[in-house]
């Protein structure tokens, strides 16, 4: 999963390994399953949400 997210951050910026360790570091890769609620409406969320596959429906 973090590969999908260095090849997309690529395309803009070079990441060295030293770089790309600290993102794993964060533990900021999760994956959630399909049909998962990850904001309801009229919900507000301190979470920010980067697609690295699939798609989100409203």
């Amino acid at each position: 999963m973090q590969q999908l997210l260095f090849d997309f951050i690529s395309k803009y910026i070079p990441l060295n390994d030293e770089e790309k360790k600290a993102l794993i570091d964060l533990d900021i890769f999760h994956s959630v399953k399909k049909g998962s609620v990850l904001l309801e409406e009229g919900k507000t969320s301190k979470e920010g949400y980067f697609v690295l596959q699939l798609c989100i429906y409203p």
